[in-house]
């Protein structure tokens, strides 16, 4: 047995490490090792209140990024991202020419067969005294609602937000804002939003150069149902004497609001005065329905519209006259006591119409219904003023008129 284990041992070891030497050729032919490079990658800072707590605040002048070489076997290689790395610069080890070392680990599951390395292995940060100002908070809607439903207020707690970042950064802040999703949002609701800032170009201000008592604010937003109502213009006042309203015209005619259901439920149309007192010619304004609608309906109503404003044109004519016969038997007495009657005479041949020319094209004398009042009257001859029953805003001008009034005779008075 041994004889045969130890004949030509020289060939069997020499074929076991070609075995050997021929397998470790194929395993790197079919997976080899390779060298990779994985760029920006953020870095992280920690630590960073040693520099904040002795009243500085810094800025990054390199180093907020880096690249990592990355050797290993192709099909580890392969499988990593940009998420599988993290690297950070720790601050308790800042020198004192403010550099802090960058180091940077896989966090992937083979990262122990890798080899990594930095191209730039420090962060170079600039000192600064620090700065503190207080913003107030602007609120941004992202979103649409559900159809029907109008926001009518947004507020925030803390409105008013203290910062602190180096002289520079605090130079380049705009604004503070927080975003508030409202998709498809049909009640009022309150959320807690993060906080960003900006600088007056609009661009986002990297949130590790402030410094925030805290990264959120709770945010309230006021929903309202809508609903669409009439818009009635209403003129008040009278215009000059011997000028009318003729028409008015306006637009929109409708307008959306919002309140909650109640409100919703008790109002049909906004009534919109508008005044035209001494006017003698067309007036053209422009009316805020909000205004009116808070005047009588209170202030948790408003306009869900683009716009709350009415445009209106009210067209102011001169009145003209006309003149129509009169005769005695246009003229009503009215209120004559019982047994008595009279005559009317010395009635003025015409009679002078002022008013709309529309109003007065078609009108006769028995539209004016004209009478005169001889409540108190006895037998004799009195003068008395013709006044009109018409309903309307006419102007009509006739002479006073005599009349007789006496006791109705009977038949035994004949005899």
């Amino acid at each position: 047995m041994k004889e045969r284990l130890t004949h030509n041992l020289g060939l069997k070891i020499l074929s076991i490490v070609l075995a050997a030497f021929t397998w470790f050729l194929i395993m790197n032919v079919a997976d080899p090792v390779v060298t990779s490079t994985f760029s920006n990658i953020p870095v992280q800072i920690l630590n960073d209140n040693v520099l904040t707590n002795r009243g500085y605040q810094y800025t990054i002048e390199s180093g907020d990024k880096v690249d990592i070489k990355v050797k290993g076997k192709r099909s580890i290689v392969d499988s990593l991202t940009e998420n599988d790395f993290k690297a950070t610069a720790d601050f308790k080890s800042i020198s004192s020419l403010y550099l802090a070392p960058i180091t940077a680990e896989c966090t992937a599951e083979h990262a122990g067969e890798i080899v990594i390395s930095l191209r730039n292995e420090t962060m170079a940060v600039k000192l600064e005294d620090q700065e503190n100002k207080s913003f107030n908070v602007r609120i941004v809607l992202n979103g649409e609602l559900k159809p029907g439903y109008y926001v009518y207020d947004t507020s925030c707690s803390p409105q008013l937000v203290s910062v602190t970042a180096s002289i520079t950064t605090m130079q380049s802040i705009k604004e503070l804002v927080a975003v508030v999703d409202v998709t498809d949002m049909n009640s009022s609701f309150t959320a807690d939003c993060d906080l960003v800032a900006y600088d007056f170009q609009g661009n986002e201000i990297d949130a590790q150069k402030i410094n925030l008592p805290s990264d959120t604010v709770s945010v309230t937003v006021g929903i309202f149902p809508t609903k669409a109502v009439d818009i009635k213009l209403i003129t008040t006042e009278e215009p000059e004497k011997g000028y009318y309203v003729e028409k008015t015209e306006y637009a929109p005619q409708s307008i959306v609001i919002a309140a909650d259901e109640s409100a919703l439920k008790s109002i049909s149309e906004i009534e919109i005065p508008c005044s035209v007192a001494g006017a003698n010619s067309n007036i053209e304004v422009r009316l805020d329905a909000e205004d009116y609608l808070h005047e009588h309906y209170g202030v948790d109503c408003f306009i869900a519209d683009e716009s709350s404003y009415i445009s209106a044109v009210v067209t102011i004519s001169p009145m003209v006259e006309k003149t129509l016969e009169l005769s005695e038997s246009s003229i009503l007495p009215m209120n004559l006591a019982e047994g008595l009657e009279c005559v009317i005479y010395s009635v003025g041949s015409t009679v002078t119409v002022k008013g709309p020319a529309a109003e007065l094209e078609k009108l006769t004398v028995e539209d004016l219904k004209l009478y005169i009042d001889l409540t108190g009257c006895i037998s004799g001859t009195y003068s008395r003023q013709v006044k009109s029953r018409a309903e309307s805003n006419l102007e009509f001008k006739a002479n006073d008129v005599m009349v007789r009034i006496s006791e109705i005779s009977t038949e035994s008075d004949q005899e």
